[in-house]
């Protein structure tokens, strides 16, 4: 394989810098979907004024705590916490001014002002986790398990979700394994 010429190395450099210039590095954002996010607004007094239907699903009005929001509120940035959704399982509760969410991947009403509340659940994903096991060449079997795991964190009690024993449920999880 015969070297780059200096002429070539530099061309390259300037290409480079050409490149960057035309296309501005873009934030990060997370690459969650929708059946992951439920959102909510909140008014000055920390009520809550409106809630998208998987918010309302999953978060119970009293497992809002008012202290990140009103700490939001006087002094911006973001306040994460976690909490159970109606059936026990994980959220992160994220809480931010919505001026500060243009980039954010929720749908707020439009005009929304104030405080507003995004949960993320990845137990809420089971279609996206079998989907997902399934392109990687798990059985149905594999990937229902799969997303049992994901929702309940233990065997016993995905096996339970599933309605399979506990012996073939980790018969499945070990082939998922393989």
């Amino acid at each position: 394989m015969a070297s780059r010429t200096r002429d070539e190395d530099a061309f390259a450099a300037d290409l480079d810098i050409v490149l960057r210039q035309a296309a501005p590095e873009q934030p990060l954002l997370p690459s969650l979907p929708a059946a992951a996010l439920a959102a909510a607004l909140l008014d000055a007094g920390g009520r809550l004024v409106w809630r998208d239907a998987n918010f309302i699903a999953w978060v119970d009005e009293t497992a809002i705590d008012p202290a990140p929001a009103a700490r939001v509120r006087a002094h911006g940035g973001v306040e994460v916490t976690h909490g159970l959704d109606r059936e026990g399982q994980a959220l992160a509760l994220t809480f931010a001014q919505t001026a500060d969410m243009a980039e954010w991947p929720v749908h707020l009403p439009p005009g929304a002002s104030g405080i507003a509340v995004v949960a993320v659940s990845l137990a809420h994903l089971d279609d996206d986790v079998i989907a997902a096991a399934r392109a990687f060449g798990m059985t149905n079997l594999e990937a229902r398990i799969s997303a049992a795991l994901v929702r309940h964190g233990a065997l016993p009690q995905a096996a339970a979700h599933c309605g399979i024993a506990y012996e073939t449920a980790r018969e499945a999880a070990d082939g998922a394994r393989a």
